[in-house]
């Protein structure tokens, strides 16, 4: 008889994926789009990775008419955003619910033509010149700052 601590052998578990995923739409733009001149259409799809860890891409399409202060343009194309976030706050009814942290890293290609911009003239008067040219770019950026850049 002992009475020393016996050595038991722990197994470490290994992680594994359980699909839990969550698939949305923008339902509040695609509808102003049929109201106005930009149109924009996304969805997202949202799944915990581990613990307090969440994952999401979005992806969509935007087209926009610019035409204001003497510009004429017209942008579309369509657009990926991948991003993870940390859960700070659980709600214990839903642990979907609650506060996050994170961060997202977008691109899109989008084509940018323009068939007028303001030229300012002598002595401060302006004018606008028509020269139809297309742009076509692909823009990395943060969050949501590719929307502001897409037009002027």
């Amino acid at each position: 008889m002992s009475f020393a601590q016996e050595k038991k052998e722990t197994k470490k578990e290994k992680w594994k994926y359980e699909p839990n995923f969550m698939v949305g739409f923008d339902v509040l733009n695609t509808g102003a789009s049929f109201f106005s001149d930009r149109q924009l259409f996304q969805g997202f799809i949202s799944s915990k990775v581990k613990d307090n860890i969440h994952g999401i891409i979005e992806a969509g399409f935007e087209s926009n008419v610019y035409q204001k202060n003497s510009y004429d343009a017209k942008a579309s194309g369509p657009f990926l955003k991948l991003g993870a976030f940390y859960m700070l706050a659980k709600d214990p009814e839903n642990e979907f619910n609650g506060f996050y942290a994170g961060g997202k890293v977008g691109g899109s290609f989008y084509k940018q033509e323009y068939m007028a911009v303001p030229v300012r003239g002598y002595g401060g008067s302006s004018f606008f010149c028509s020269l139809p040219f297309i742009f076509t770019v692909f823009l990395l950026a943060g969050r949501n700052n590719w929307r502001q850049s897409t037009i002027i």
